[in-house]
């Protein structure tokens, strides 16, 4: 019997991937018989969606053991379990990204494409983003990758860009990014706000920027947050959504705020979308802490640390709502005057954002509609 073999990130330690993977795994069932493979760790285990981000462990195996393993375990799992005009779909994401010169994210699709070829399966490409990559020679490894596809949709517009000016034709479609529709909610938010905002923190150190430069931006973080409590009788949490971002939190953590600022150690899944139930707005930095915000109908100040962040709040229709990151530095009343704002038209808020998931919801359905006759057809195949 043909199958639907899904390939995601189900076993990572960034919450907001997990959660595009089960979206995906969820939609994709309701067409047909789904296998899911995971891209990173041992192909055939999940994360546990509420045990992500593991805030002390050590790690016993070097990581390049690791990768050796699991690169291993992966071609093995796949020679063995790919069967002929099976429907491969690499989903959700930023599915190659490369933030410094030294990697290449394209080469870890490579031996799912060497395996499915030969075997006469069909492959597509969901719901992903690319980039933003250093060189020329990391963006042509992508565009290569996705050469192979059969059908691609994009979940932004800065993805779309990249490959219509490498490729000279535009994708199948432009979708919007699953995790908008995990588990949004259907009402609209209280309007009996709580005066509690959610800072959502990002590990500069990640994007190779100068020490000097990172210990201004972790003054920044400290500096905007009691200046929000302070003039707006707010209580701050500070929180991450992915495991990498534990530096920054644990040096957040080590401050001595003058208000009620606190640090929030999320887990998982059930306790974000708990989070975001008790939080009147959010500060965001990472484009998934954002969107599974909105999804909760929690409204959203952006920080641009990168161009998909402005493509999500020209999404939403919400261009006032975002700022250069530097003014968290800088000009951090810009921060301070569109979070009092929010909250002056706290009802208005909540009607945009039930406007704009009526939008999503009717890009989705068409997005998807292309896709699922044609994932249909090919399983009826003889």
């Amino acid at each position: 019997m043909k199958k639907i073999v899904l390939i995601s990130r189900f076993n990572t330690n960034n919450i907001g991937d997990i959660v595009i993977a089960n979206t995906l795994k969820r939609d994709l069932s309701q067409i047909g018989n789904v296998e899911c493979i995971s891209l990173f760790g041992r192909p055939k285990t999940q994360m546990n969606m509420n045990k992500i981000i593991r805030y002390a462990h050590k790690n016993l195996i070097p990581k390049l053991f690791k990768n050796a393993i699991r690169k291993v375990q992966n071609e093995l799992f796949l020679r063995l379990g790919i069967k002929e005009k099976s429907i491969i779909v690499l989903g959700g994401g930023n599915m190659m990204v490369d933030v410094n010169t030294t990697t290449r994210s394209a080469n870890r699709y490579v031996p799912y494409i060497k395996a499915a070829k030969p075997k006469n399966c069909m492959l597509i490409a969901l719901d992903i983003g690319i980039g933003p990559f250093c060189t020329d020679r990391q963006r042509k490894a992508a565009i290569d990758i996705l050469n192979n596809m059969d059908f691609i949709s994009f979940r932004d517009r800065s993805s779309q860009k990249i490959y219509e000016e490498a490729r000279g034709i535009s994708p199948h479609c432009i979708s919007i990014d699953p995790a908008f529709f995990y588990r949004s909610r259907v009402e609209e938010k209280t309007l009996s706000v709580k005066r509690r905002v959610g800072i959502n923190l990002l590990n500069l150190y990640l994007v190779e920027y100068d020490k000097k430069y990172v210990t201004n931006v972790l003054r920044g973080y400290q500096i905007l947050g009691e200046m929000i409590a302070g003039l707006l009788g707010a209580e701050i949490y500070f929180y991450i959504t992915d495991e990498a971002d534990i530096p920054f939190l644990e040096e957040i953590a080590n401050f001595n705020f003058k208000e009620k600022c606190y640090v929030k150690y999320i887990e998982g899944v059930k306790d974000l979308l708990a989070f975001y139930d008790e939080m009147d707005v959010i500060v965001g930095t990472r484009m998934h802490s954002m969107i599974l915000a909105y999804s909760r109908r929690t409204p959203c100040v952006g920080l641009k640390w990168q161009q998909k962040v402005e493509d999500l709040f020209l999404l939403l229709e919400s261009g006032d709502k975002l700022f250069p990151f530097d003014d968290l530095v800088n000009k951090p009343d810009k921060i301070i005057l569109a979070i009092s704002k929010i909250y002056d038209n706290y009802e208005l808020e909540q009607k945009h954002i039930t406007n704009i998931y009526r939008k999503l919801n009717e890009i989705r359905v068409i997005s998807y509609k292309d896709f699922t006759q044609i994932v249909r057809e090919k399983l009826n195949e003889n």
